[in-house]
């Protein structure tokens, strides 16, 4: 990092210090705390080593954040020897998959609900391929449910957990989105370490292919998503829906409530954009979408978007590598899922050969 950088950050780091209330830097505390509690320092000392050299997929991999308030974003590093402390039980299914519910242990004390359908068409047989499903604010695991057919019908296990604050995990006095920033930003860290815990679980079954593990996420589970594919390489490829770059373009560019957070966060701490951007930049889409190359990524978005402005799609789009696709639909945040999954397939298996049973 060069001179110029460094004194631009311990400047801003300053003024966050003077400007803040001291319930607000108790806050800061206590998110970067609780989370690096979970993190082994071995860990933390070989990431602090130069991420430009090949990793193999079998790696932590934490990258730089570009423009962060630190040079690394520590509290996404885990330690990988966490015992999982798996709980499983089947729950039935349909004639072309079963379904097992799963819980497991992740950093913080939190245990990750989940289920994890595998296929049963007539005539198929391990590994499988697998595609790994977050939803959109307000969702649950369950919503993998309404698209499960069409990729275990194809061969592909599927696994779906329950983003911090939603489903089974939801809280009258939290939520993601819309009420206090640090809370959002402490759930969005969070949730990225429980879906890397989702590929510790996935690297247990011995019917998963290794090679096909394919991240499909839209809306909040595509923002969220680019930061788990972004920074670990166990992810195959990445289909990304509805997704934007910039945490606080997004928010000034929609008619989602949690603008009102933001802007209610950067008036009591008399900060201006560039400083609350900055304070998300360690968990924004925008710093992590380069380094899903040079695993395919494709991006799938609606022409008249009003949640997630196609401005902030088509920053995050430049920043992205090759190999890459975008498909622009005359839609807006609600896309036709059920015409687009036989596309997204045949997509798969284009650029993912390992895919295709």
């Amino acid at each position: 990092m060069n001179t110029d950088s460094h004194r631009c950050r311990g400047e801003f780091e300053a003024r966050l210090l003077r400007l803040m209330p001291i319930s607000v830097l108790a806050a800061i505390v206590s998110v970067f705390a609780g989370i690096a509690l979970s993190v082994n320092p071995a860990l933390l000392a070989a990431d602090r080593c130069d991420t430009s050299s090949q990793r193999t997929k079998d790696d932590t991999v934490v990258y730089p954040v570009q423009n962060a308030a630190s040079p690394n974003d520590l509290s996404l590093i885990y330690d990988r020897s966490l015992p999982l402390d798996l709980q499983m039980e089947k729950r039935g299914g349909t004639d072309l998959y079963e379904v097992s519910y799963i819980k497991f242990a992740s950093v913080n004390g939190e245990k990750v609900p989940g289920l994890y359908l595998t296929p049963r068409t007539y005539g198929m047989s391990g590994p499988f391929p697998a595609v790994v499903f977050m939803c959109g604010q307000g969702g649950r695991k369950e919503d993998v449910l309404l698209f499960a057919d069409w990729f275990t019908r194809e061969g592909f296990a599927v696994l779906s957990l329950d983003p911090q604050y939603h489903g089974e995990r939801a809280r009258r006095d939290r939520r993601m989105f819309g009420g206090d920033v640090l809370t959002t930003i402490q759930a969005i860290r969070q949730t990225v370490i429980d879906y890397r815990r989702g590929l510790d679980f996935l690297e247990t079954r011995p019917e998963i292919n290794q090679d096909a593990i394919v991240y499909i996420g839209g809306s909040m589970g595509g923002i969220i998503g680019v930061v788990v594919a972004g920074g670990d390489r166990r992810i195959d490829a990445a289909v990304i829906t509805v997704a934007g770059g910039s945490w606080v373009d997004m928010a000034r560019s929609t008619i989602d409530p949690a603008v009102a957070a933001l802007k209610k966060f950067r008036i009591e701490n008399g900060l201006n954009w560039d400083e609350v951007q900055r304070f998300f930049d360690p968990v924004d889409p925008i710093n992590y979408i380069a380094s899903i190359s040079p695993r395919p990524l494709l991006m799938i978005n609606g022409k008249h978007d009003i949640v997630v402005s196609p401005k902030t799609t088509k920053n995050l789009w430049e920043l992205a590598g090759e190999p890459k696709e975008i498909w622009w639909l005359d839609y807006n945040h609600i896309l036709p899922y059920e015409k687009l999954y036989p596309d997204i397939i045949n997509w798969l298996y284009k650029i993912l050969p390992a895919a295709k049973k």
